[in-house]
């Protein structure tokens, strides 16, 4: 299903991507990546505050990997395209 997902987003097929990063956050909340896979394909549709909805359940899970930097990432670069660039600069230290 992961290259699926990544079939999807790269062939601009967001809302695919999204059901299907999200079947498999959901299926398998442990792995912060398919969280962060979730976030990104919600952003490149456009759909920030999912994604940052997203991040935040990644932040809340406790789970090794949920306080990574590339948590931090995936948070400035949504505030960046939400023109939220005080609170981008909070998550990018």
């Amino acid at each position: 299903m992961t290259v699926e997902g990544r079939y999807r987003l790269f062939s601009h097929d967001f809302p695919g991507a999204i059901e299907i990063y999200r079947t498999l956050y959901n299926f398998f909340p442990d792995r912060v990546d398919y969280g962060l896979r979730l976030a990104g394909a919600q952003g490149s549709a456009g759909q920030d505050k999912d994604s940052l909805a997203t991040i935040a359940r990644i932040r809340k899970s406790s789970l090794p990997g949920s306080s990574d930097g590339a948590v931090d990432l995936a948070e400035s670069r949504t505030l960046q395209r939400m023109s939220n660039f005080a609170e981008q600069q909070k998550a990018a230290r």
